[in-house]
């Protein structure tokens, strides 16, 4: 075994104990010890993959990936395999369910045409992808949460392993496994997975399934065909990408340039010219529903303006933060690099010129990604949430390049390999020290507290629907003290609905309305409330028809300290 093998093996052996936050318990709590026999079993393989005799074992690095990546998801999220439904959300997917528990395939249709998916141009957010695989989630998984949660936990793992396959040849496997344990440390992936409401949980899958499938064809145009298998999962990853957040539609840059590739090698079959317009096709509805709904309303999502000046304005101060600045000086001592090594006109250092360029252009890309991302997000971004993904994955990309450039610099200088194997050990020690130093204890907390925030919230619409039950007659009054109660004013009204709930709904707000909260997102979330509270809606009835009887009114109570005349429900 090599020295550098050994040290990367410690290494990577303390980060492991760092992941869990090492405590007495480790060795009997699961599946952490799972995570750690998964480990030393795989690094066995590898050793002894190193082996001539035992070539054939290299194969199995492999499937040691795709089974640590999944310890590694498990390890964190295992909890939320016992998660219920969430008061935010998850009441679309019992919307979609009804009374009964339960959808098909042939409802799948109905409730498409139902749902924004059936709506481009009018609403600033088209995913349409997004819609359908949830449609078809709801049929395959009905009232019952786990498969769900098992469902993310799968998207991940494939994400990490292929994470973990695109680092291994400029890091090798134990230095791939180390880059993945650090993109696997940020924070967002928290708000990504710990519930089942975000889109980006299908761009996960999308976003691992498109680049093992880039990657693949990357490599093989230069050498042979592509098999049509590979165009095939490309289009699916890519069409579930961009229909699943509408600021995806960037990755149409990265395939353009692969379109040229396969011009350029002559390799544009029918299955390549049908993948890459499937693409395109998605690209461009997206692109072309959210400018239609956006110039017509002249708001964003999020009720900001989407005029030119205020875009330029979020340009602008998108130069001035930390992370943009980083990315011009590193762009500005490059082409000065560049530029010296051209004027030198030196043979031996003209030959680095082609690597400093293709460095160029990759850096030129993540600062377009990151600005493209900070102005999409009116600003704030990155903001520690599921929004920073997969924006904020330049972060690591742009330390792979560095590390690229200057380890091909080197090799190209012919310098002793003693050099380039020290970069590489110092970059991946300096990565190991972030990932201790961010720990996962945030995550596993979040994910603890879903579990049991959905228990408990399942548990209580249980409770007080089997007291309305009893008395079907006796009106429920909502209170609302918060103009944040939006989500759950809706979500209670469908969860007690899908419990066969008849008593009458209505709607009362306490402390507020659309003169006294912020302008924009949460005046136009109060007025839609004031008018459900006043006119009623499909779900709740006028507040002024609320009937003074002697049985009296239940209140259901969402926020605040409230005063109130019903019996509040416990």
């Amino acid at each position: 075994m090599k020295a550098k093998d050994g040290i990367l093996s410690v290494l990577f052996a303390v980060m492991t104990l760092a992941y869990f936050e090492f405590e007495p318990r480790f060795l009997v709590t699961q599946p952490l010890t799972y995570l750690l026999a998964a480990w030393f079993g795989a690094y066995g393989i590898w050793w002894l993959a190193g082996s001539p005799k035992q070539a054939w074992l290299m194969k199995l690095r492999w499937l040691a990936t795709g089974l640590l990546s999944l310890a590694m998801v498990l390890s964190i999220y295992w909890p939320n395999i016992t998660a219920k439904w969430g008061v935010i959300d998850d009441h679309e997917i019992m919307n979609n369910l009804g009374s009964d528990g339960k959808m098909s395939l042939q409802d799948i249709p109905e409730r498409w045409v139902q749902s924004e998916a059936a709506l481009p141009g009018k609403v600033p957010r088209y995913r349409p992808v997004y819609q359908t695989l949830r449609l078809f989630e709801t049929a395959a998984w009905d009232n019952n949460p786990t498969g769900w949660y098992v469902t993310r936990l799968l998207f991940m793992t494939s994400f990490l392993a292929v994470i973990w396959w695109l680092s291994t040849p400029l890091l090798g496997w134990v230095g791939g496994g180390v880059v993945t344990l650090y993109i696997f440390s940020y924070d967002f992936w928290k708000d990504v997975l710990a519930r089942l409401g975000p889109s980006e949980a299908y761009l996960v899958f999308g976003l691992a399934l498109g680049l093992w499938c880039f990657a693949i064809i990357w490599r093989a145009l230069p050498k042979r065909p592509v098999k049509w298998t590979w165009w095939l999962g490309l289009a699916v990853g890519a069409v579930i990408t961009v229909g699943s957040k509408e600021n995806m539609v960037l990755m149409v840059v990265p395939l353009a340039v692969l379109f040229v590739r396969t011009m350029f090698y002559r390799r544009l079959t029918l299955p390549a010219i049908t993948s890459f317009v499937a693409q395109v096709a998605m690209v461009a509805l997206v692109t072309w529903a959210v400018m239609v709904a956006t110039l017509t309303t002249g708001q964003d999502v999020y009720a900001q303006s989407t005029s030119a000046q205020s875009r330029t304005q979020i340009l602008i101060l998108s130069f001035k933060t930390h992370q943009s600045k980083q990315l011009m000086v590193t762009i500005g001592l490059l082409v000065g690099l560049t530029s010296l090594t051209w004027l030198t006109r030196n043979p031996d250092t003209q030959k680095l010129l082609p690597t400093q360029l293709r460095a160029g252009i990759y850096l030129m890309g993540l600062w377009a990604l990151f600005i493209t991302q900070f102005v999409f997000y009116n600003g704030h971004w990155p903001d520690h949430n599921r929004y920073d993904f997969p924006g904020l994955l330049y972060e690591p990309m742009y330390y792979l390049v560095l590390l690229w450039l200057v380890v091909s610099l080197l090799r190209q200088l012919k310098l002793p390999t003693a050099v380039t194997g020290g970069i590489k050990w110092g970059f991946l020690l300096g990565l190991g020290c972030l990932v201790i130093m961010r720990g996962f204890v945030s995550t596993k907390v979040a994910v603890a507290e879903n579990a049991t925030r959905t228990r408990a919230f399942t548990a209580y619409i249980e409770k007080i629907a089997a007291e309305l039950r009893s008395h079907p007659q006796v009106p429920v009054v909502v209170e609302s003290a918060s103009v944040w109660d939006y989500e759950p004013i809706y979500s209670y009204r469908v969860f007690l609905t899908a419990q066969e709930i008849s008593n009458p709904f209505y709607l009362r707000l306490h402390g507020y309305d659309e003169t006294t909260v912020s302008p924009g997102l949460e005046a136009g979330l109060a007025r839609q409330l004031e008018q459900i509270s006043v006119e009623g809606n499909n779900a709740y009835r006028p507040l002024p028809e609320l009937p003074q009887s002697e049985a009296g009114c239940y209140s259901l109570v969402l926020s605040g300290i409230v005063e109130t005349e019903c019996r509040v429900l416990q």
